[in-house]
């Protein structure tokens, strides 16, 4: 096989070829949350999340393989005939030689946006689109992907990469120091996102009333809930950390009355803001020293697996990604392609972006 004579190694005289243990060759898992719903008999509503794992070794000859890996995750709702799906994972190709030698591994990462029979996320698709472009020539693609939304059972997809060399850029403030205008850069980024793509009218646009949820507002907030209100003297926020909604009441009561509703939904808006910070730090972190050999491979999917998991708050996706988009370079695509061929449904339309 090493040679290139699969023949001769599959004429062993029982067909079949012995692996050895922990070779990689196929292996895919999925584990699923699924709950479905059924409201008076009227509406059928479902709702999934998997986590994704999906590693592969492929013989590319002259003693080379490729190890190939995607981690992330994956949720789709359904009411009625309406979905919508989020994917956010990390694809990534590390070339090995056959005496497997360590190599640099430099892995992408990728978002899809899929609307079905869903106008309200495929304009959201739209928005987001208009973001990423921002150029006269790109209003004819944007009015394609609008015009798609009047037919029935159509489907928009966006798929957004963003490549390790684009998201090396990224840069954060480490946690208790005093030098924190990365933090306060990426927190812009987020925010601004997400005044563009959440649903008007919620907390979740980064306002309430006339108070703009600002780095200092976040700031305040987080040393509430973490440490102490109103803050100790010389304290810091810590984006890492988490606490109660409650421990936050002194801090919003006066500005926005008794109401824990309230406090609750401004909660995980500004935790979602403080994992996209540790978002930013995590990606600059994949893209120092990561030379990762088999040994060590499974633990690097892992580390892939973690910032998928525990850094993307699925309710911020679409913001996270025009956010990490604005971030890594110009905020402008180097390749676009569509509408591309072949999506289900008449009138739909699916869209690629690649930013370096």
């Amino acid at each position: 096989m090493i040679n290139g004579r699969f023949v001769d190694a599959l004429a062993d005289g029982k067909g079949s070829v012995k692996l050895a243990v922990g070779s990689g060759l196929e292996k895919l898992y999925a584990q699923t949350t699924s709950i479905g719903l059924n409201f008076f008999g009227q509406w059928a509503a479902q709702w999934s999340e998997s986590s994704i794992a999906n590693s592969r070794l492929i013989y590319a000859g002259n003693n080379m393989f490729h190890l190939v890996t995607s981690e992330g995750m994956q949720q789709v709702s359904q009411l009625e005939q309406s979905i919508n799906e989020l994917d956010f994972y990390f694809s990534t190709e590390m070339d090995l030689a056959g005496s497997g030698t360590a190599a640099q591994a430099k892995p992408d990462l990728n978002a899809i946006l899929k609307a079905t029979n869903n106008p309200a996320f495929g304009a959201r698709i739209a928005t987001v689109v208009g973001w990423l472009t921002r150029v006269p020539a790109s209003q004819g693609l944007i009015n394609q992907i609008k015009q798609s939304l009047q037919s029935p059972n159509s489907t928009q997809v966006l798929h957004v990469i963003i490549p390790y060399s684009a998201y090396k850029d990224l840069d954060f403030s480490k946690v208790g120091a005093a030098n924190d205008a990365a933090d306060r850069k990426n927190y812009a980024a987020f925010a601004a996102a997400s005044k563009s793509t959440m649903p008007d009218g919620t907390v979740a646009q980064f306002v309430h009333g006339a108070q703009d949820f600002t780095y200092d507002f976040w700031r305040i907030w987080n040393i509430a809930v973490t440490d102490a209100y109103p803050p100790p003297d010389g304290s810091r926020p810590n984006r890492k950390g988490t606490g109660p909604a409650d421990a936050a009441q002194k801090f919003l009561d006066p500005k926005f009355g008794a109401d824990p509703a309230l406090r609750h939904s401004i909660q995980v808006t500004m935790q979602a803001a403080s994992e996209f910070m540790n978002m930013c730090e995590d990606l600059k972190g994949l893209s120092g020293d990561n030379q990762v050999g088999m040994n060590t491979w499974n633990d690097f999917a892992s580390r892939l697996g973690k910032i998928a998991n525990n850094d993307a708050n699925f309710d911020f996706i679409v913001p996270a990604v025009l956010a990490l988009t604005q971030l890594c370079g110009s905020g402008i695509p180097t390749l676009t392609m569509g509408p591309a061929p072949g999506v289900s449904g008449e009138g739909s339309i699916g869209v690629t972006m690649v930013f370096a």
